[in-house]
């Protein structure tokens, strides 16, 4: 059989090593108590040095199990699972968080026996597959009987939905077929090595050069129109309130910053604290710019989100302002600027959300503290439960905005049509 590349955790063994040899020396003061001597520190390092290197090892192992396959046999083994090949019928694309440091774009296999296998194919801080690998699973990919467009919701194709986990920036978890997986995987490459690579696999249609510089000159008219449109149409209000709260948030965190650093200065230049009157002078400035950053932030969402909730539906009115083949080519990309920011109301539900989380989490803590301190078990009780439900209020704020960033991205899919599809996909929509 022929592995397809191998562990992730070895092909980033310098990342972890060097990771955990910082990490070690924060815990290897605890673990030494466990001996004696005066080599315990030393030894204590080499052991909680080896447990963390043992731990990842042990996680990446499981998460993703050894992938090999072979053609003449017609098997693949999912870790210690052989399965025949035509018995892997279903797919799954996951993209985790594109936001942040660790982000991860991994392909689910699964067998009608029931196994299945997790492949990394791009990874930070984790390595993905390399040239070589990314090769011998696009033979793979070709020689399952994965089905192509079966999974598209009558809506949306398969394409389109890894588009909407590839920019919603928590990422997501879709259904895929043959022809996006290949497609990314060429995309990974390049796509004439990889047809070498793959020399069963059939051929794609390329667009006519002539219809294809139609089809440009058709798109740069309407960004052209569109441009037009936004500048005459767009709702000003939201826009210049927006600009002038943020003007006087600026100001506000200045006013702050210089208090704090005169206050500082005077101490330094004095020898000494200052005396009560100039701390309550200095603590009512710093005070009272810190309740007034707090409320036009709170104002500068709200503004931000009318804003957007204009610029939206200045693009959805220029969309249906044009005839039915103007339609069909989807939204032009300077109407994309009221997706590229959250949806309307989810800066304030998120604000909301950060408020409700602190004050959960103070009466979570509070409950247990106030028994310590002899306080009545009532007294308690009605913290931590007021703690709980604001808690409670928080992760459903932030699980509606993980719902609406992805229910953005989706509308965005559906209104820009032909504009965010590869080459060759426009006719594949429903």
């Amino acid at each position: 059989m022929v592995r397809i590349d191998r562990n992730p955790a070895l092909a980033s063994l310098r990342f972890i090593l060097i990771t955990v040899t910082g990490v070690s020396f924060l815990f290897a003061g605890v673990v030494s108590a466990l001996f004696d001597g005066p080599f315990r520190y030393v030894l204590g390092y080499l052991l909680i040095y080896a447990v963390f290197i043992g731990l990842i090892f042990g996680i990446v192992a499981l998460r993703y199990r050894g992938l090999s396959w072979d053609s003449d046999k017609q098997t693949a083994r999912f870790g210690k699972h052989v399965v025949p090949l035509e018995s892997i019928t279903e797919a799954w694309r996951t993209m985790s968080d594109t936001r942040g440091s660790a982000a991860y774009l991994t392909y689910r296999f699964i067998s009608t026996t029931g196994h299945s296998v997790r492949v990394l194919i791009v990874g930070t801080p984790l390595k993905g597959l390399t040239e070589t690998g990314l090769v011998e699973l696009e033979r793979f990919v070709t020689a399952i009987p994965i089905d192509d467009g079966s999974h598209s919701d009558g809506q949306l194709t398969e394409a389109q939905h890894v588009l909407i986990d590839s920019i919603t920036p928590d990422g997501g978890t879709s259904r895929v077929g043959r022809a996006p997986l290949l497609h990314e995987l060429r995309e990974r490459r390049g796509v004439d090595s990889l047809r070498s690579a793959v020399p069963d696999q059939k051929p794609e249609a390329q667009p006519h050069p002539a219809s294809d510089a139609r089809l440009h000159a058709a798109q740069a008219a309407d960004d052209s129109s569109a441009r037009q449109y936004l500048v005459a149409h767009r709702p000003r209000g939201a826009q210049r309130a927006r600009r002038m709260l943020f003007s006087l948030i600026s100001i506000v965190v200045v006013v702050a910053c210089v208090t704090i650093a005169v206050a500082v200065v005077l101490e330094t230049i004095r020898g000494s604290q200052l005396d009560s009157g100039t701390n309550a002078v200095i603590g009512s400035v710093v005070g009272s710019s810190l309740f007034a950053g707090v409320v036009l932030y709170a104002g500068w969402c709200i503004a931000a989100d009318r804003d957007v909730r204009g610029l939206r539906n200045t693009a959805k009115a220029w969309l249906n302002s044009r005839d039915a083949t103007r339609r069909e080519r989807g939204l032009a990309l300077p109407l994309f600027a009221g997706w590229n920011e959250p949806a309307p109301g989810a800066r304030l539900r998120n604000l909301l959300s950060f408020a409700s989380a602190m004050i959960g989490m103070t009466g979570v803590v509070s409950g247990p503290v106030l028994i310590v301190q002899s306080y009545s078990l009532l007294s308690a009780a009605i913290a931590f439960g007021v703690g709980l439900v604001f808690s409670a209020l928080a992760i459903m704020g932030y699980v509606k905005s993980h719902r609406e960033r992805r229910a953005s991205a989706r509308e965005l899919i559906v209104l820009a049509g032909p504009r965010l599809l590869p080459s060759g996909e426009a006719e594949t929509l429903p």
